[in-house]
């Protein structure tokens, strides 16, 4: 299972790259999910490669990865809280009612104009 593990975490991390690399903004909804998956695949991918033997000499360093690894979440869910509240947070009511427009009267009627007769 951490081959499929890791198969799936790179196929995401592709997928959700091609999508921000067509935003070509870095204000885009598209790029802020680009980085929090970013940091998932950079948290998980020696995870796994430690649990598969690929790299048993960092199983000494899992505590201070998960340490890192559990700041890094804390602030990427606030930065996400912070962009949720901007788009659905509370807006600031009217205080008073929109003021309707005074339409002038036309001094002329709109139509044909009588024909003076000599």
């Amino acid at each position: 299972m951490g081959y499929v593990s890791l198969m799936l975490i790179f196929t995401a991390f592709g997928l959700i790259a091609a999508l921000s690399m067509r935003s070509r903004t870095t204000s885009s909804f598209q790029f802020e999910l680009y980085v929090f998956v970013l940091v998932v695949v950079m948290a998980e991918v020696p995870g796994i490669l430690i649990n598969l033997g690929f790299l048993p000499a960092l199983a000494s360093y899992e505590l201070d990865g998960l340490i890192v690894h559990s700041f890094s979440m804390a602030f990427i869910s606030s930065f996400i809280l912070w962009r949720a509240y901007k788009s659905f947070g509370i807006r600031p009511k009217n205080k008073s009612a929109p003021k309707p427009k005074m339409e002038e009267s036309p001094t002329e009627i709109p139509g044909p104009s009588p024909k003076s007769s000599k």
